[in-house]
């Protein structure tokens, strides 16, 4: 049999990763015998495209550009979006004016007026700190109930509660006296404080020569109200040497279940003395026993906009002065922070959704329909992640 004529190469057909028969030509099929059936079998290639078909896709460069541009691009819109509402929340947020006005209390009570010059703005925020005429510090907290809410943006103030809080002073029954014996050096400790209450930790600060270390001495606690802490084998001959003491016990709080902590502070005195000729004089302490208690507040006046005063009355002090930081808005200004406020915390939302949706989709897509060229350029593009995800923690910040 002869062969077959030459084929002439198709350079109209569209298929790339084929090349070409050797000299335009291809080898033509040849009648090699016949199967068990019968039937004729050839060898040979029947064309240029004779043999398996290719599984791969080829390699397409736009492809894998339009998928990793899809993926910035979505990254970009996001990214605009977030970056415009940062913007007008912070451009909201330069609109708060802001006061400081001392509140003198005397016998009790005290109020503090604002003026004219505050007209059309409404209160939003207060806090303050204050001391009394003996010296004790009261941290009061002067908060109002949250004032933005979607139906009513607006600063719509009613008459609001202050309310000052301070720690809960410590139980009558719990006592605590602290002795220093400088010839045994020893430091004792006695009261109610170790007969119902728990050790929680701290003790004795002392330089460990051998070590080179601040080490703590823990006291010996016993049943009986006593516990002390021998410091005689750690340290020279001055209690000077030592860093001073910390001690914390656990005590029986007002609710079921609840325990607050006594804490005991001591320290040396005199220890500025140690190098004059005559040398410092017997070692002594200064120490001070009281609570790191839960917080306890009380009602003790209210802001009042029918007048614009803030008055207290009842305050267990008979002077105290509060420095009350006082921030005010005006209605429109309420709107726009209400309104900034809540497409900005919508795109913080958003944004990170968005991102990692397009992140697993975009991929798949790509992949499916145009192979590794469109599966690598997609992942091309999430390696933008890093930089959109240091923008959205810095947008975070935007509203503060």
């Amino acid at each position: 049999m002869q062969g077959a004529p030459p084929a002439s190469w198709n350079l109209s057909d569209p298929k790339h990763d084929v090349d070409p028969p050797q000299g335009g030509v291809s080898t033509a099929p040849v009648m090699t015998g016949t199967t068990l059936s019968g039937t004729a079998s050839l060898s040979g290639s029947v064309g240029p495209f004779a043999g398996l078909p290719s599984n791969g896709t080829p390699w397409r460069w736009r492809a894998y550009l339009r998928y990793a541009a899809v993926v910035v691009g979505v990254q970009l819109v996001l990214g605009a979006l977030l970056l415009a509402t940062s913007i007008q929340i912070a451009q909201v947020n330069d609109q708060w004016e802001y006061t400081n006005q001392p509140l003198v209390v005397e016998n009790g009570s005290g109020r503090v007026v604002l003026g004219p010059e505050f007209d059309g703005l409404s209160v939003v925020s207060v806090w303050s700190d204050a001391q009394t005429s003996d010296g004790r510090w009261l941290d009061a907290s002067l908060g109002f109930e949250d004032w933005i809410s979607w139906d009513d943006p607006a600063v719509d103030v009613q008459q609001r509660p202050l309310e000052f809080s301070r720690p809960r002073p410590l139980p009558a029954n719990l006592t605590l006296t602290f002795e220093h014996d400088s010839a045994t050096k020893t430091m004792w400790f006695n009261g109610s404080a170790f007969e119902a209450t728990t050790f929680l930790g701290g003790g004795v600060d002392y330089y460990n020569t051998t070590t080179g270390r601040w080490t703590d001495l823990e006291p010996v606690v016993s049943e009986n109200g006593t516990a002390y802490i021998a410091y005689g084998d750690h340290t020279g001959s001055s209690a000077c040497e030592l860093g001073g003491v910390y001690l914390r016990f656990e005590h029986p709080g007002p609710n079921a279940g609840w325990y607050d902590e006594a804490v005991l502070e001591a320290w040396p005195t005199e220890c500025w003395r140690r190098g004059e000729a005559e040398g410092p004089p017997a070692p002594t302490y200064e120490w001070s026993f009281f609570c790191a208690c839960e917080y306890e507040s009380e009602t003790v006046g209210a802001w009042s906009p029918s007048n614009r005063t803030f008055w207290v009355g009842g305050v267990d002090a008979e002077v105290a002065v509060f420095n009350m930081g006082i921030d005010l808005i005006n209605r429109e200004d309420a709107d726009a922070y209400a309104s900034a406020e809540l497409t900005h915390g919508v795109m913080l939302t958003v944004f990170p959704l968005g991102c990692i949706i397009t992140y697993i989709v975009v991929p798949i897509v790509g992949g499916r329909g145009h192979g590794k060229a469109g599966a690598f350029g997609a992942l091309t593009g999430v390696l933008m992640a890093p930089l959109s995800f240091i923008g959205w923690i810095a947008a975070t910040f935007a509203g503060w």
